[in-house]
């Protein structure tokens, strides 16, 4: 029996999971070669892929070792491990990227296959040959949804239901971190048959980075990330209301809490809620408020970015400029329902 010990860091974790999708490709492949020789496959669309180059792919020193037999049950027996893995290595310092984004976007089991499946281009382009030979087109070098459908669902009733993972206001889709894209020479296809694309910012966080996504900076900067550094008893307040702001340091991180901070300009908000941020050993993300609604882009996606942001990094979320919002027009009065909206919806 194995001894399995918990994960020294995000990339050990990240090659047990790739180490498990590729079982599950070779277990496809075997499957797939079944099929076209009883003929039940499609005919090759684009140009060929040989058997042998997808062995090649398959046995490389970055992937398959020498026999090596890839089954369901082999996949199934790694997940367990790498569960017990990943439960043991909570408490330690390692921090598991993949296991962080499904816990605070709540992703289920396929959900989190889906995630992988449409970061594997991005780790190792190998996987564009794979997938393409089990798409019989050369040219499709990214998972269909149809492909991560057939790899991960056992039967047609999960197929069908799973169909809902990539609904609008599902995580995957509501939170932005997995789109479906049509191929430009096929307007209007069907769902089966979009690409599951990986969005840059989350590909970027599951393999280590932590820079804020570049949209929240890049024309109008909209959106910071601050490690707090002043503590409540640096503040020149009132010794009540700084026992009055210490109180929420202990609220239940569990129950969203949202705390309106009311003052004229350099009366210290800001200031006020670093502290709170402190205490509590969070960070703070500050969100221009009139910043986002000149910035030119949708305001209800921008603020869906923040909210990615906040959550990814654990942090506390902090509208900047919210007083002036309030007193504008009908427009601004819209974006204020938006806020409260996804705020309702995915609290920070």
């Amino acid at each position: 029996m194995r001894v399995l010990a918990p994960y020294s860091g995000n990339l050990e974790h990240l090659r047990d999971e790739f180490e498990r999708l590729d079982l599950i490709l070779e277990s496809a492949i075997q499957r797939f070669r079944v099929e076209r020789r009883n003929g039940n496959a499609e005919d090759f669309r684009a140009l060929y892929i040989s058997d042998e180059e997808i062995d090649r792919l398959l046995h490389s020193d970055e992937g398959w070792t020498e026999g090596q037999v890839a089954s369901r049950e082999q996949a199934g027996a790694l997940r367990n491990e790498i569960d017990a893995r990943i439960a043991d290595t909570a408490g330690t310092p390692a921090r598991l990227r993949l296991s962080h984004l499904c816990s605070v976007f709540g992703l289920n089991p396929l959900e989190r296959d889906l995630v992988l499946l449409a970061l594997a281009p991005e780790v190792d382009l190998r996987y564009q040959r794979l997938f393409a030979y089990l798409q019989d087109d050369v040219s499709r070098k990214r998972p269909t949804l149809d492909l991560g459908l057939r790899l991960f669902c056992s039967n047609i009733d999960e197929r069908i239901e799973a169909r809902a993972l990539l609904a609008e206001s599902a995580p995957l889709v509501a939170m932005c971190l997995l789109e479906l894209q049509e191929d430009p020479q096929e307007r209007a296809a069907p769902l089966l048959e979009r690409y599951l694309r990986l969005d840059d910012r989350v590909a970027d966080f599951l393999l280590g980075s932590d820079r804020l996504d570049g949209r929240l900076y890049s024309n109008l900067r909209v959106a910071s990330c601050i490690a707090p550094s002043r503590d409540l008893q640096e503040l020149v307040i009132p010794e009540e209301l700084a026992a009055r702001l210490r109180k929420f340091s202990l609220i239940d991180s569990r129950r969203p809490t949202v705390c309106l901070f009311q003052g004229p300009q350099g009366a210290g908000k800001k200031l006020a809620a670093e502290g709170i941020c402190r205490e509590l050993g969070r960070s703070m993300i500050v969100a221009d408020v009139p910043a986002m609604l000149a910035s030119g882009m949708p305001f209800q996606k921008l603020f869906r970015l923040v909210m990615r942001e906040v959550r990814l990094y654990g942090s506390i979320l902090y509208l900047d400029g919210w007083h002036e919002v309030i007193a504008d027009d009908h427009q601004r009065l819209a974006a204020i329902r938006s806020i409260e909206q996804e705020l309702e919806r995915f609290p920070a």
